[in-house]
């Protein structure tokens, strides 16, 4: 648990980064590096939520990720180091709830993730423009490669969520439910069920039955279905502010399909746009747009085997 987080003096305008760590000790200094390059990033509250470690063989791992973040010289990050083992999943939800309880807002992004130097600016701004949309729950750094889309300067909604770098408020945040409930819905119905699976694209309803009978401990697919039960939007950039770059031995969520999809559908996929993309005017679904981002999420993981960007 958290019990408290210290406030810069006076508060900063720009939304806190909430920044999870575990045992990536050889990546994260390219994970900062490229946080670094954001002209937002000097003005931006960082805070650093080291997980403990879960058994011998990662302490060391841990204790460097520490280290490392302790031989940082900015004044404007901040290590938050848990006492016990969390998880991922716990980490997430209470780091998330501090930080929109204190800012009212909050940006997340993980230990594996390569941001463009926009990807702040496109938080903030997207942040500000729709902090009183009730329908938009979250803001996407990420977005899957579309080749129509790679020349857009606009972005765009569609109803789904994403993992791979975000940002919320506190007011979006409040109706994360942790335990599942009311499936009947979904369950009972085909068509709706086929609406909560991406048209059909994605097994979304597979993991949320994963998640129920133990198989995965998954924030993001409990997210999903909360924001899918308020008919929630996400704001989507026309081309991925985002690179993953997490094929490491000490990911959380992996597999052979997962290190297959590390190596091919990011290492050789396109490096993060560094212009911040333009914000649309009106809130609601692009039907084109969402179709085309569902097909390459379909695309890429039948071909790979399940991707795990939701299940972390």
């Amino acid at each position: 648990m958290i019990d408290s987080i210290e406030m810069p003096n006076g508060g900063l305008p720009m939304a806190p980064v909430g920044l999870f760590v575990y045992r990536r000790a050889s990546i994260l200094p390219q994970v900062i590096e490229a946080l670094a390059k954001c002209p937002e990033f000097e003005d931006t509250p960082i805070y650093i939520f080291s997980d403990a470690p879960k058994n011998p063989s990662a302490e060391v791992d841990v204790a460097a990720v520490r280290a490392y973040v302790h031989s940082l010289s900015w004044n404007n990050i901040h290590l938050v180091e848990a006492p016990t083992n969390q998880g991922l999943a716990r980490s997430i939800e209470a780091g998330v709830a501090k930080l929109c309880k204190d800012y009212g807002r909050a940006i997340i992004l993980e230990d594996d993730l390569i941001v463009s130097p926009a990807i702040l600016s496109w938080f903030n701004k997207a942040l500000d423009r729709y902090s009183e949309e009730d329908r938009v729950f979250q803001i996407s750094g990420h977005t899957f490669d579309v080749y129509s889309m790679r020349r857009q300067r606009q972005g765009f909604f569609a109803p789904m969520i994403t993992s791979w770098g975000w940002a919320t408020w506190d007011r979006a945040w409040d109706q994360y439910e942790a335990e599942i409930a009311d499936l009947d819905d979904i369950a009972n119905d085909p068509s709706e069920r086929r609406r909560f699976d991406l048209k059909g694209r994605y097994p979304y309803f597979k993991m949320v039955q994963n998640q129920i009978s133990g198989k995965i401990d998954s924030w993001a697919i409990r997210w999903y279905l909360s924001v899918y039960k308020k008919k929630g939007l996400t704001l989507f950039p026309p081309r991925t502010l985002v690179r993953n770059v997490g094929s490491d031995v000490a990911a959380t969520h992996r597999g052979i399909g997962g290190r297959i999809r590390d190596l091919v559908a990011f290492r050789n996929g396109p490096e993060p746009c560094k212009i911040v993309p333009d914000l649309p005017e009106t809130v609601s679904v692009d039907q084109e747009k969402f179709d085309q981002l569902t097909r390459a999420i379909y695309w890429q993981s039948s071909k790979w085997s399940p991707i795990h960007w939701i299940t972390r």
